[in-house]
């Protein structure tokens, strides 16, 4: 048992390879090799692309989905009609742009995508869209009939990811690997839903070749009791190996609501206004940490350096990987976007303020509030959470409702 939980495996090696041979290959990208400190923290605006030309107009984006040196992101449009844009994130100019009517009005902001050596494919609502980054070309399209998570991980076999999909007409869940090319679907584990309840399951990420780890969800009908669990699923059997308790019991439907996030030997789940840490070796959990509030709009961050949480209460925490001591808290504010880290700092968008802040994750410190040009001068002119990094880490890639914006992270 204790080697089918062993970490390091062939193909997680493989993938590492491939995001190296990615990095490597943007065009004119070394300073990801390069040794950065916080006193080189420019932020100056390169470049900017307009998306309508009046400036009081504005709307809603995605967050950017970056192959090599290319954003991709999505002008939101309460009509569905959901403009997709590629965007040379080191020149600042629009390589593409179209409409994807197959998304519809169901693409999420927060989506997370996959991002493979041939393609990007977004999930929009129950329908998956396999993009080619450097025209804009539609490769392969797929819908499920049912309820499909808008988060993707990346699978066990070359060019797959994993979805979750709910079925709430059939009341019965799936676990899919999912062909990237063909985008057709293979049942990795599915289960009825009880009489008395529904029960949901979250996309599984890979622990190794053989074992996932995913999270389910039971909400009774009546009393709404609501039962919150982790899994560890044997991948080619399909039958769960161990499980353990994610959430408390509880009546107000509280459980994980995040994607697992796999660093090293260790699992960090965020459940509420819990944070807590599983072992990919024993399948124990090994600490668990209550913070003042929960995580709504962002996501942890794991570095070398720590685990990094932007809680609802609008602080930046500083978990010890080892145990989950605060080592520092920050504020910032509160629904804030993903994070995104480089180098020796960590770049967050508070949601309610609009405002980018760059924090030292090594003391916590503010190293830099900016807001967007137009902030307090034209209505709906701030910073939204869309945000990212090209793979250069050179160029951080903001949105202000109305523009891209593109600034150089370092002198």
């Amino acid at each position: 048992m204790r080697k089918m939980f062993t970490l390091i495996q062939k193909t997680q090696v493989e993938r590492v390879l491939w995001h190296a041979l990615l990095l490597i290959s943007a065009p004119g990208v070394f300073s990801a090799v390069s040794c950065r400190s916080v006193e080189d923290l420019s932020l100056r605006l390169l470049w900017r692309i307009p998306l309508y030309e009046e400036v009081e107009r504005t709307s809603e984006s995605t967050y950017p989905i970056f192959y090599r040196n290319i954003a991709v992101a999505a002008k939101l449009s309460k009509a569905g009609e959901n403009e997709f844009y590629g965007i040379d994130a080191r020149k600042g100019r629009v390589i593409w742009k179209r409409l994807l009517p197959e998304c519809g009005n169901e693409l999420y902001y927060n989506l997370k995508a996959y991002v493979y050596d041939r393609g990007v494919v977004v999930p929009c609502g129950n329908a998956l869209v396999n993009l080619r980054p450097e025209t804009g070309e539609v490769q392969a399209t797929y819908r499920q009939p049912s309820s499909a998570e808008s988060f993707l991980e990346a699978g066990v076999a070359p060019r797959t990811f994993f979805q979750a999909v709910n079925d709430w007409q059939g009341k019965v869940s799936h676990l899919y690997e999912v062909d990237a090319e063909t985008l057709h679907p293979r049942v990795l584990y599915s289960i009825s839903w009880p009489d008395s309840a529904r029960l949901l399951l979250r996309t599984p990420i890979a622990l190794n070749d053989s074992v996932l780890l995913f999270t389910s969800i039971i909400m009774a009908y009546g009393s709404r009791t609501t039962i919150a669990r982790w899994h560890f699923l044997h991948r080619q059997k399909g039958h769960i190996l161990t499980q353990g308790m994610a959430y408390p019991s509880n009546r107000e439907g509280y459980g994980v609501t995040k994607q697992p996030l796999l660093s090293k030997d260790k699992v960090y789940l965020v459940a509420y206004d819990q944070v807590f840490c599983l072992s990919t070796t024993t399948a124990k959990e090994v600490w668990r940490k209550t913070l003042p509030r929960d995580m709504l709009t962002s996501a942890p961050v794991a570095t070398a350096e720590g685990l990094f949480c932007p809680m609802e209460d609008g602080y930046l925490y500083k978990l010890r990987p080892e145990d989950g001591e605060v080592l520092w808290k920050t504020r910032i504010a509160p629904t804030p976007s993903r994070p995104v880290v480089v180098q020796e700092v960590l770049f967050a968008v508070g949601g309610s303020d609009g405002v980018l802040y760059a924090v030292d994750i090594r003391n916590g410190a503010i190293l830099r509030r900016l807001k967007a040009p137009n902030h307090g001068l034209v209505e709906n002119h701030f910073f939204r959470r869309f945000i990212g990094v090209e793979a250069g880490q050179d160029v951080l890639l903001l949105f202000d409702g109305n523009s891209y914006r593109g600034y150089r992270i370092w002198e």
